[in-house]
């Protein structure tokens, strides 16, 4: 959060297009964050594809995926076979 005019805005990171000839350097970090930010916490990303597939550049100058596009989750979630099935489909 930062203030801009006298108002609360939250600032968030621009995301950037994972470039084809780069996403095979993304592939265990992508397998990481679905793990972390999805399944670990029950739900599932339904629409796994490049094009929902970005990154940010953080604080330390390591550029971390983030998977977008959150219309289609589902919640309560127990087995991580999505995840493997996904990246499968990423890396075919």
């Amino acid at each position: 959060m930062e203030v801009w005019g006298g108002s609360n805005a939250l600032v968030m990171p621009h995301i950037c297009v994972i470039p084809e000839e780069e996403r095979c350097e993304f592939r265990e970090r992508i397998y990481t964050m679905m793990l972390t930010s999805f399944h670990k916490l029950g739900y599932e990303h339904q629409d796994v594809a490049w094009r929902n597939i970005g990154y940010y550049v953080d604080e330390n100058n390591i550029k971390s995926p983030v998977l977008f596009d959150l219309e289609r989750i589902r919640a309560g979630v127990e087995s991580d076979v999505w995840v493997t099935e996904a990246m499968s489909r990423l890396f075919a």
